[in-house]
């Protein structure tokens, strides 16, 4: 009889093959993470169970650089978001009036562009605060120390702190 356990051998597969396919699956990946997708929504896409999700994960580099790597590029741009929306920041906005011109045709008459100012947001603040800084209120209270090196209590608001970690990061 034939021992596949045998000492120094290897032992046989058990279990269905894989569903997975290293020309599908890290392209897809890539795009639905772009698209916001969270593993859940990835692995339910795929047909997998989640755990079978993390598995490939350990056992595909590509599959989990694709995950990582454009998981990275969705959340930066969410996080410039949230640093702009907690700011506040200018825009302009154009409102066109249409007419009718030659043979009835939809044509631009008019475009208004006005210049508007979007105010800081205090729960984006807070929130920034509370991921990037462990702040744990709007209003948080920190030591700051004086030229003599001895503690000074103080308020600090939230947007105080968002504009220095803006400058520090310019």
């Amino acid at each position: 009889m034939f021992n596949i356990f045998k000492a120094g051998g290897n032992m046989a597969k058990r279990g269905r093959p894989s569903l997975y396919d290293p020309n599908y699956h890290p392209q897809i990946a890539k795009w639905m993470c772009r698209a916001g997708a969270i593993d859940m929504d990835i692995a339910k896409e795929f047909g997998i169970h989640i755990d079978t999700f993390y598995e490939w994960k350990k056992i595909h580099p590509e599959f989990s650089e694709s995950l990582k790597n454009n998981k990275k590029l969705i959340d930066s741009l969410v996080e410039d978001s949230m640093l702009k929306r907690a700011l506040g920041y200018d825009y302009v906005e154009e409102e066109t009036t249409i007419g009718r011109g030659e043979n009835s045709k939809a044509v631009p008459l008019r475009i208004k562009k006005t210049k508007k100012h979007l105010a800081a947001d205090v729960g984006a603040g807070a929130l920034w605060l509370g991921n990037r800084q462990g702040w744990k209120g709007i209003n948080a209270r920190h030591e700051v120390t004086g030229k003599d090196g001895n503690p000074i209590e103080a308020q600090v608001t939230w947007i105080e702190q968002i504009k220095k970690a803006a400058n520090q990061q310019q």
